[in-house]
C-alpha cells in the first residue's frame, strides 16, 4: 500500500513559475473516463491521492465532479495550488468532499502579477477561514488557542 499517490489532472498552468520544471508534452486535461479508469486501477492501493504535478487543478474544468468520485470510491484527496484562482474556486471546494488544500505560496514571487501581495495573501487567508470551520484546514495551533491563519497571517507579517 503506498501512502499517497499523485494524480495529474492537468499539465495546464496559469502561471510560468521560474522554479516550475517545464514540460514539453501537449497540453491535457485529464476526461472523466480517464480518471474513473486510473482511480479504479489505484483503489487497492492507497487511500490519498494529490491532484498536483505539472498543472494547476483549479483550472480543470471538472475538479468539483472528481473530488466528488473520488470521495465516492473512499479517497481522500489533497489539491496543491498556487492560489491564484481561489477567489474564483472557493465555493466550490468548500462545498466539495476535500481532504487537505495545500498552497504554494513561492509562486506569487516566482511571476509577474497585477495582485499585491497583500492580495494574495488576503484572499488565501479569507478561503482558509472558511475551510476551517468546514473542517478541510484544521488547528495545528490549538495549544496556544490561535486559529491556523492567525498563525499564518502573523507569519507573512514578518516576512512580507
Amino acid at each position: 500500500m503506498f501512502k499517497k499517490i499523485y494524480l495529474e489532472i492537468t499539465n495546464v498552468c496559469n502561471l510560468d513559475c521560474s522554479f516550475c520544471h517545464k514540460t514539453c508534452r501537449k497540453k491535457k486535461f485529464l476526461s472523466r473516463e480517464e480518471f474513473l479508469s486510473l482511480t479504479d486501477k489505484i483503489k487497492n492501493s492507497t487511500r490519498y491521492i494529490y491532484f498536483h504535478l505539472m498543472g494547476e487543478p483549479l483550472l480543470h474544468p471538472d475538479i468539483g465532479w472528481f473530488l466528488q468520485k473520488a470521495a465516492e470510491k473512499d479517497f481522500k484527496v489533497t489539491i496543491a495550488t498556487n492560489g491564484f484562482l481561489i477567489r474564483e474556486k472557493a465555493t466550490e471546494l468548500l462545498s466539495s468532499p476535500l481532504y487537505k488544500i495545500t498552497f504554494s505560496l513561492h509562486s506569487y514571487e516566482a511571476n509577474k502579477t497585477d495582485i499585491s501581495v497583500e492580495e494574495y495573501i488576503n484572499t488565501i487567508i479569507s478561503f482558509c477561514k472558511e475551510a476551517e470551520k468546514k473542517g478541510i484546514i484544521q488547528n495545528e495551533y490549538g495549544r496556544d488557542n490561535n486559529n491556523c491563519y492567525f498563525c499564518f497571517n502573523r507569519f507573512c507579517n514578518r516576512n512580507i
